[in-house]
């Protein structure tokens, strides 16, 4: 049996992020959650164009409208803040954002918010270096200038 690049990447580059995301002696970092599921009864009333009153001061008017509040809704809302782009909104149907990105107790482990999204922050990925940076990941730095996390 032979393993595919992506197989032995993911076995030994992918093992320390899942192994220190895992950690149960650390101080949660992420804010909780947990799976969601799909809101029957809200999304009936869209499917059944029924007509439903949106009060006057929920009104605003915004240059960019993200539709869901997933983890490319919640990650296209921190790119634009961190350009300094604020003229947005995020809209979620459900009453928690994050959905399959949220963070859950499972059994043998937990795992924190985002961490099954999470790819290898290989130095070329400045982005996600960035993102781990400001959520106090990273512990530091190999002698290549590797991130440890």
């Amino acid at each position: 049996m032979y393993l595919t690049r992506r197989e032995i990447l993911t076995a030994f580059l992918g093992a320390p992020i899942a192994v220190a995301a895992c950690r149960k002696n650390t101080a949660p970092k992420f804010p909780g959650g947990g799976i969601v599921g799909a809101n029957v009864s809200l999304g009936h009333i869209l499917r059944e164009s029924r007509n439903f009153e949106v009060p006057v001061d929920n009104w605003e008017t915004v240059r960019v409208v993200i539709i869901g509040g997933g983890i490319a809704g919640l990650s296209a809302g921190w790119k634009l803040g961190r350009e300094n782009f604020n003229d947005f909104v995020i809209l979620e149907l459900e009453k928690e954002v994050g959905g399959t990105s949220q963070s859950s107790s499972g059994n043998p482990v937990s795992y924190p918010w985002g961490a099954h999204y999470l790819p290898v922050p290989f130095q070329e990925n400045t982005e996600l270096i960035s993102l781990l940076d400001e959520m106090s990941l990273i512990e530091g730095r190999g002698a290549n200038g590797e991130v440890v996390v």
